[in-house]
């Protein structure tokens, strides 16, 4: 849970040479629904590539509102906020997303973004 927890502030943080060293060099990451690069992302490069994408698209930007809804052995599923400011217009938005992470090694080795608690449950293969 920490792991998660953790890649998501270096994330907000702008801190993606850290986050790096989370992710196992074979992790698999899908995009929310409807998501304009429609993935998977294969590989850390990949990963590390979108979210460079993400960020120079934007100006200020920070994560809020973690909170973990399901764990097991291998699995964790979490919520967040992405608050967001275009960089050219100023506008300030936010999206409410889901992401079910797998571990393996002690590194990120899969994550899958949603946006529903159900998707994102059924992505790490969690029931309630």
């Amino acid at each position: 849970m920490e792991t998660f927890e953790e890649a998501l502030r270096l994330f907000g943080a702008d801190q993606l040479d850290e986050l790096v060293k989370l992710l196992d060099p074979e992790i698999t990451s899908t995009p929310v629904e409807g998501w304009p690069e429609p993935g998977p992302f294969l590989g850390k490069e990949a990963m590390l590539g979108q979210f460079h994408r993400l960020t120079s698209d934007i100006g200020a930007h920070r994560i809020t509102d973690v909170s973990i809804l399901a764990a097991d052995d291998d699995w964790v599923v979490g919520a967040f906020r992405w608050e967001v400011q275009g960089a050219g217009s100023g506008i300030e938005t936010f999206l409410d997303l889901l992401g079910a992470c797998r571990f393996e090694n002690g590194l990120i080795r899969e994550f899958h973004f949603r946006t529903s608690r159900d998707a994102a449950l059924e992505a790490a293969g969690l029931r309630e």
